[in-house]
């Protein structure tokens, strides 16, 4: 019996090592970026191959916290956290023709190409439903069992949006009624999502310096196959659907002045904001 339990256990430790290291990804460059100060979102262009990394302090539109163009209205959507709203811009005329009021603070959105658009609630925890033409809201629903949600992906074909929360979890919520299917658990504090719609692969960037992956089995059923491990603070995330790189910007952090008496919050050291290269081996 202590013979056989023995074996349970090294069978046990030996799939969680599997598990582990599933993904077969590991960080294979890192290109160190001049200039100080905070960042948050990057991009990436397939059809340029440019990378557009946010950092610094300039910012042009009040509280913009995500940005991203819409092909189908030929429109520029920029998410508003404390205006609790999205404003539409005409990139021909550099002009702003109208806005979408959220009720909530917006995080992440994405598009289906046909005619709606999504966005994550960051407090209420909520996705709502929008119309990038008409710019006008069309549903809100709440995202079961997921808090503080973050970052946002679509699988267009199966109708399933990936919805990272800072609970831990990824949410999988069906984009056409806003039923959660299921959650499954991911690193800390999470603010990015990316879907691999070729090899049905989740990616979910945490800033604990892990990248959660979940494979999609089919639309129904996901399974949590590992982490990537990449640097503490790598939470935000790009990703390239045809060389299958993720692209994240890191830095070494360190404590801020305290003021008023306030938690000191973490600020980037001088010198130390690079953007980490992950791929397949």
């Amino acid at each position: 019996m202590k013979t056989l339990a023995r074996l349970w256990i090294v069978l046990a430790l030996a799939g969680l090592c599997m598990a582990a290291e599933a993904p077969q990804f590991k960080v294979t460059k890192k290109y160190p970026i001049p200039g100080d100060g905070g960042f948050d979102y990057i991009v990436f262009d397939s059809s340029s191959k440019r990378l557009y990394v946010s950092h610094g302090t300039e910012v042009n539109v009040k509280d913009p916290d995500f940005v991203f163009y819409d092909s189908r209205t030929n429109r520029v959507l920029v998410c508003h956290g404390d205006a609790a709203a999205i404003t539409a811009i005409d990139p021909e005329k550099q002009a702003v023709i109208g806005k979408i009021d959220l009720g909530g603070g917006a995080e992440a959105a994405v598009v289906d190409g046909k005619g709606t658009g999504f966005v994550n609630l960051e407090e209420a925890a909520m996705v709502v439903t929008f119309d990038p033409q008409a710019l006008t809201v069309t549903h809100k629903w709440p995202i079961a069992g997921c808090k503080t949600p973050t970052g946002l992906a679509l699988d267009v074909p199966n109708s399933r949006l990936f919805i990272g929360c800072r609970s831990k979890v990824l949410a999988v919520m069906d984009s056409n009624s806003g039923q959660v299917i299921t959650t499954l658990p991911i690193g800390d504090r999470v603010d990015a999502v990316a879907f691999d719609m070729d090899n049905k692969l989740i990616f979910a960037s945490n800033g604990d310096g892990t990248v959660s992956v979940i494979r999609q089995k089919n639309a129904n059923e996901y399974e949590a196959v590992g982490d990537i491990q990449t640097q503490r603070s790598a939470k935000t995330m790009a990703y390239d659907p045809k060389s299958k790189r993720l692209f994240l910007s890191a830095a070494e952090m360190q404590p801020a002045s305290a003021v008023n008496g306030q938690r000191a919050r973490m600020k980037p050291k001088p010198g130390t904001f690079t953007v980490l290269v992950v791929e397949w081996q």
